[in-house]
């Protein structure tokens, strides 16, 4: 995860944005007053707000944790799909 100063990200925002988008990783942007901010891409703030929005229910929480541990184990199960 990379860091940069606010001066360096105005500096070069262009090539931070594109490099946000190919890696698929956030941008932390330190300032020298007041909180940093973070910049990540569109797809990866809505997979993020799809996993809080999935572990809000502590029972669905608790069935996807039971779920990870079971293919962690070797015991998960195919289901396939069709149109």
């Amino acid at each position: 995860m990379e860091v940069t100063t606010l001066t360096d990200f105005r500096k070069h925002m262009k090539a931070y944005f594109e490099k946000v988008l190919s890696l698929r990783q956030p941008l932390f942007i330190s300032r020298p007053k007041g909180e940093g901010l973070v910049i990540l891409s569109k797809s990866e703030y809505e997979s993020m707000e799809e996993t809080f929005h999935l572990l809000k229910s502590p029972k669905n929480a608790e069935r996807l944790s039971s779920a990870i541990q079971q293919d962690q184990a070797g015991q998960g199960k195919v289901h396939i799909i069709e149109d």
